[in-house]
């Protein structure tokens, strides 16, 4: 096994170690304290995308290559794999029905950072707009502008 590929293993086993070890938690600190997990992934998720094929990224977050069968060239990266398509043990979770804390600590992690970037003042038009788009198409009412 590559020596980059080892860490970037490693990584991702610690990661999902200390997620699940604060999911179990309670107090005011634990989504700061996820968040804190999912911002340490980030930062390397773009060295994991440049030193793994896509087969390993898949291997690294434990996912099943038939759930990943229909991912397009451009949208294999650690961020989609993990937040977009939640394919973190995708085999085990194929049949819930909700994205669990328990069953996928790293989505929780990059999700708790994804939302609150979301949230900024710069970003937060985009999504808007994004959202009045995509959610009458999902049978929810149209956003108010």
């Amino acid at each position: 096994m590559r020596s980059d590929l080892c860490r970037f293993g490693n990584l991702i086993a610690f990661s999902r170690r200390e997620a699940r070890r604060i999911i179990t938690e309670v107090g005011e600190a634990r989504r700061h304290r996820l968040s804190l997990v999912g911002e340490r992934l980030i930062a390397q998720f773009q060295d994991i995308d440049a030193g793994t094929t896509l087969d390993e990224r898949l291997a690294l977050i434990g996912a099943n290559p038939a759930d990943a069968s229909d991912i397009e060239p451009g949208r294999d990266s650690m961020l989609h794999l993990v937040w977009a398509r939640s394919l973190e043990w995708s085999a085990m979770r194929r049949r819930d029905k909700w994205i669990e804390e328990e069953r996928a600590s790293l989505y929780w992690a990059v999700a708790y950072v994804m939302l609150d970037w979301m949230g900024t003042d710069e970003v937060r038009p985009a999504v808007d707009a994004a959202l009045r788009m995509a959610l009458p198409s999902c049978g929810f009412p149209q956003l108010r502008g």
